[in-house]
């Protein structure tokens, strides 16, 4: 059998590779540059190919390591899954069964962190953890038994369970004020700083479902979790687009208004997706059942929020000072 490296400087190619830096490689892995580099020299030198093209203060991967970072990056990662998949109790005593959620920042923080509380309360003994993950991979590399999947293009694997499609709209602070005066018209929105979520799309779609393609959605800063942009939008930085689902403590707490009466069917559609049913089976279906039922109530209780109305439907007569 081929010797195989040393894993050390599989994790500085891997790290390398990643970041096209050998420096950023450096400080992922607390070491120096120069040890990077030493790691990946032996390397080439132990597979007899060059994996980078060197220059002056760049690298760049040759043909042949961008297949080998692909296949490396895919091995490090199954062995951290492997790691924490049975190193889950090491330590633990008393061996208290574990339930790892994953879901993405928005879904976690503006949502599910504030109501886990009730869900812990049915089985105090079972221990949650919670982690951020936007694809299946991010689930696996986590080792989660169950993911929150939110997706645009249908169930992501027959065992999926659709949960919940929200009604999107535009949101604000109550305090934002153009030339003194609240938003009030989708006009409005052509002169505003748009937030945008992960890309442009969410804005773009959003104007050609109400007839405004010529809005320029190609400025505004671009964000990639929704508790960075509510708290952006708190600040009266801008305008930007949520739903029903995640936006919904916000607006009852009253930091966040929906200034227009307009919603859109979102296009994404929220999944339970079960992982690891052969570890906690029970866990992962009582957790299912659990989100299921609540987040059909909240259903019921976000109704007001997909109707054609603002929400405070006052909110506009609020006093600013100047």
């Amino acid at each position: 059998m081929s010797s195989i490296p040393p894993l050390s400087a599989l994790r500085a190619f891997e790290s390398a590779a990643r970041n096209l830096s050998f420096k950023e490689a450096a400080n992922e892995l607390f070491v120096t540059p120069s040890s990077v580099s030493h790691q990946i020299k032996s390397l080439e030198d132990l597979l007899g190919v060059a994996l980078f093209v060197r220059f002056n203060r760049e690298v760049a991967l040759t043909q042949d390591g961008v297949a080998y970072a692909e296949s490396v990056a895919a091995a490090l990662n199954e062995l951290a899954r492997a790691t924490a998949a049975i190193s889950r109790y090491r330590g633990n005593t008393s061996k208290r069964p574990s339930l790892v959620i994953s879901a993405n920042a928005g879904f976690i923080d503006c949502w599910l962190s504030a109501r886990i509380a009730d869900y812990v309360a049915l089985d105090p003994e079972l221990e949650i953890q919670l982690h951020y993950g936007e694809d299946i991979a991010d689930y696996r590399h986590k080792d989660a038994d169950v993911a929150i999947h939110f997706s645009s293009i249908g169930a992501p694997t027959a065992e999926a369970r659709p949960l919940f499609r929200a009604y999107e709209f535009p949101v604000c602070s109550p305090d934002f004020r153009i030339d003194g005066r609240p938003v009030r018209e989708l006009e409005d929105l052509r002169h505003l700083t748009l937030l945008h979520e992960h890309d442009r799309l969410g804005w773009r779609r959003w104007f050609i479902e109400f007839g405004l393609t010529d809005v320029d959605t190609e400025t505004g800063p671009v964000f990639q979790n929704t508790q960075t942009i509510f708290n952006r939008l708190k600040a009266k930085d801008g305008v930007g687009l949520a739903d029903d689902l995640v936006a919904y403590d916000e607006l009852h707490s009253g930091a966040l208004v929906k200034p227009l009466p307009v919603v859109r069917h979102s296009d994404w559609t929220v999944y339970l997706l079960p992982l690891r049913r052969d570890r906690v089976p029970e866990h992962v279906d009582h957790f299912g059942d659990w989100l299921t039922t609540t987040l059909n109530s909240f259903r019921d209780t976000t109704k007001h929020l997909r109707e054609s109305t603002t929400f405070p439907t006052n909110w506009a007569e609020k006093d600013i000072a100047p």
